[in-house]
């Protein structure tokens, strides 16, 4: 959507940082569960929806400081 200025803005945008898959595939799951859903002006029944599930990796330099059960993930 944009706003009055014509800048982009997304309603209910959240960011999180995570530490492994299975807290990334947590979160994909949690915001699927929060998802709007309603009929359409076509079709009261539909309950059409859309979200993007966006992953962002960043790579770490310092491994060496991270505890041994974290390594290699």
């Amino acid at each position: 959507m944009e706003d009055a200025s014509g800048s982009v803005c997304i309603p209910g945008l959240t960011v999180r940082t995570v530490q492994s898959a299975k807290e990334a595939m947590e979160m994909q799951l949690k915001g699927s569960a929060l998802r709007t859903k309603a009929g359409t002006r076509l079709n009261a029944s539909s309950s059409r929806s859309h979200a993007i599930f966006t992953v962002m990796l960043c790579e770490r330099t310092d491994v060496e400081n991270l505890p041994d059960n974290t390594r290699n993930r």
